[in-house]
């Protein structure tokens, strides 16, 4: 990754004119090639290139064939088709003064340059990340499962969850940790899952099977707006790893407080900026570099979504329980793991291996 200066004073032309900006960036990744129905030149951007639909920020990833993008010359333009290009060298504006531009008449929404707006996690540390993603090795469940190592036996394993209400608007998320040691802690990013049309009841078996699969992992759930799923969890699913701060009778999972959530939050940026917590998904990584200190033990994304990164620092928040010792890292011979172990254990790269996760009741 290069940033260059604009030194020279160059401007971009935005919906209020030709306006100011002080970076360019040129990276060289993963891209897509946009078409569209519209008499319009085709677009190459990255995956995480930020356009305008309906004047709502989304990810170039999110896009579909058949959805619509703003446009400053005929205001809305159809997509036609979606190609991956491969790696290629891209150029994005840092900055730009009221932060949408025109990228070949499309509405883009600017980046800002990494650490400038009081980012959680350090500015050199943000760097390093943007160039350490890597592919997962399966994609599945239309992409919302993304999947970087199967469980390996005898590994233990920590799932961060974010719950949203699957009406389209906010993700429910997870992270999959795996525990590679206490003293220090450090642990490795091997499994997300995203989407933000599931409903809570379905999400509740997707995060029990996720679990069961990685060798009955610890599961760190917020019940602000988790509660159905936590309940689901406990009572239906009877779940025994769950971790919870009070009675599981009376208080189950942890809750959302401004104290738990900056101890939740600074324990991740402890564990990442000291390279104890690996990182590979793009998303995550995108999502962290728009994630600021918001003052008052108070976080969030940037006008972007934060919902992967909620998920992560929940699964850190494991650091706060007295429940790991070096001589629980690994899952003992009388613990109940057939019942998980072996649940996804033959999958390949077909949509039909997780079929397990389109089913509400099983």
């Amino acid at each position: 990754m290069t940033i260059v200066s604009n030194n020279l004073n160059y401007t971009v032309l935005t919906p209020d004119g030709y306006k100011h900006f002080s970076n360019i960036r040129k990276q060289t990744k993963e891209a897509i090639k946009i078409t569209f129905v519209e008499n319009i030149n085709p677009i190459e951007v990255t995956y995480n290139h930020v356009f305008l639909q309906w004047n709502k920020e989304i990810f170039a990833y999110q896009l579909n064939i058949g959805d619509y993008l703003d446009h400053t010359l005929y205001e809305k333009v159809q997509i036609e088709n979606i190609e991956n290009v491969g790696k290629i060298s891209v150029y994005d504006l840092l900055d730009v003064d009221g932060h949408i531009y025109y990228t070949n008449g499309l509405k883009s929404h600017n980046c800002e340059f990494l650490g400038s707006l009081n980012t959680v996690i350090e500015r050199h540390k943000l760097e390093e990340l943007t160039k350490s993603y890597k592919s997962p090795e399966t994609y599945d469940f239309n992409g919302k499962l993304r999947i970087w190592e199967k469980p390996k036996k005898d590994e233990l394993y920590v799932i961060g969850s974010d719950i949203a209400k699957g009406t389209g608007e906010h993700y429910s998320t997870c992270q999959v940790l795996k525990i590679i040691s206490t003293d220090p802690f450090k642990v490795e990013q091997v499994a997300t899952f995203q989407d933000n049309y599931t409903d809570v009841y379905t999400f509740s078996n997707i995060v029990y099977k996720l679990a069961l699969y990685y060798n009955n992992a610890y599961l760190v759930i917020e019940n602000n707006i988790g509660d159905t799923v936590i309940s689901q969890i406990w009572w239906e699913y009877e779940y025994e790893n769950l971790i919870c701060e009070g009675s599981k009778s009376t208080q189950l999972g942890v809750r959302a407080t401004k104290k738990s959530k900056s101890k939740a939050v600074l324990a991740m940026k402890k564990l990442i900026e000291d390279n104890d917590l690996i990182l590979y998904d793009l998303n995550t990584i995108n999502e962290l570099t728009t994630f600021i200190d918001k003052g008052n033990n108070v976080f969030g994304g940037k006008d972007l979504d934060d919902d992967l990164v909620d998920a992560l620092y929940w699964a850190c928040y494991i650091t706060e329980f007295d429940i790991l010792s070096e001589g629980e890292l690994r899952i003992s011979a009388d613990d109940d793991i057939e019942e998980g172990w072996g649940l996804l254990s033959d999958i390949g790269d077909s949509d039909e291996d997780f079929s397990w996760l389109n089913e509400v009741n099983l």
